[in-house]
């Protein structure tokens, strides 16, 4: 389970594969694995009191999204421990440098799909 966000006027004009592009579509689990769980965000507290009744992030509540996001300062696991007590994987050479690494492509991600949507003056569909 997770939060999945659509860009309406891509997943719109294009055929089903924008269902699936990393310009229409972004997800975030809802786990530790999530990037808002890093900025001391929620889906369903932040973002869902946002949604108009057709569950679309659009207009000023979308910009207001995309500021919290770009201003949240991001928080990590900083120890092995950490990252069993969220059932986050321990393996590989340096695990707690690639959960770092992962949360920032995240940020990056989220604030690209989101810049993408206010750029293209459209909503985005969310499922959360």
């Amino acid at each position: 389970m997770g939060a999945d966000l659509y860009i309406r006027k891509i997943t719109e004009t294009e055929t089903d594969s924008a269902w699936n592009s990393s310009t229409g579509y972004f997800r975030d689990s809802y786990n530790h694995s999530s990037v808002l769980w890093t900025l001391g965000l929620s889906w369903w507290q932040d973002v869902a009191s946002m949604l108009n009744d057709r569950s679309e992030l659009e207009g000023d509540n979308l910009v207001k999204f995309r500021n919290m996001v770009k201003d949240a300062a991001q928080h990590f696991p900083e120890t092995l421990k950490d990252l069993q007590l969220k059932n986050l994987s321990a393996e590989g050479e340096n695990p707690i440098q690639s959960w770092h690494d992962y949360y920032v492509s995240q940020k990056i991600l989220l604030l690209a799909f989101l810049g993408r949507a206010i750029e293209l003056n459209t909503g985005i569909d969310c499922s959360l």
